[in-house]
């Protein structure tokens, strides 16, 4: 019986160790793409959002139905562009979208600020806007 706790303890630390690993290399990757990196402004006054989709995905209406309440909640639109990931293969690649919903943040000199994977939190997009 404690052997095989053992064995359960080793295999959960194990991927406990691999799944932060590919979070840090992936930060990394993105830390990376966000330094070399641009979003062409246009006019634009404070910070813009480019959130890529896809279709059919659920997670991704719920960015957006996130963005909208914190639009609410500020009083003002945020200049958001959405973009198919599917239909736009080259510019995805460029901001090294991998999975959707991934949300670019560019403050208003067009340098971003932030790249975020995945289902992006209220309170978490307000700080990466406030960078």
């Amino acid at each position: 019986m404690t052997d095989r706790l053992v064995v359960a303890l080793a295999i959960l630390t194990g991927v406990a160790f691999v799944a932060a690993l590919i979070r840090a290399f992936c930060a990394h990757r993105l830390a990376a793409i966000a330094r070399r990196e641009s979003v062409p402004v246009s006019g634009a006054n404070g910070s813009r959002l480019i959130l890529f989709t896809g279709p059919h995905c659920d997670a991704c209406e719920r960015q957006k139905a996130i963005i909208e309440r914190l639009e609410a909640s500020r009083g003002q639109p945020l200049a958001v562009t959405v973009v198919d990931a599917a239909a736009e293969p080259e510019l995805s690649r460029r901001f090294g979208v991998l999975i959707v919903p991934t949300i670019v943040v560019a403050r208003a000199d067009g340098s971003i600020a932030a790249i975020t994977s995945g289902l992006l939190k209220q309170d978490r997009l307000e700080a990466q806007l406030a960078s």
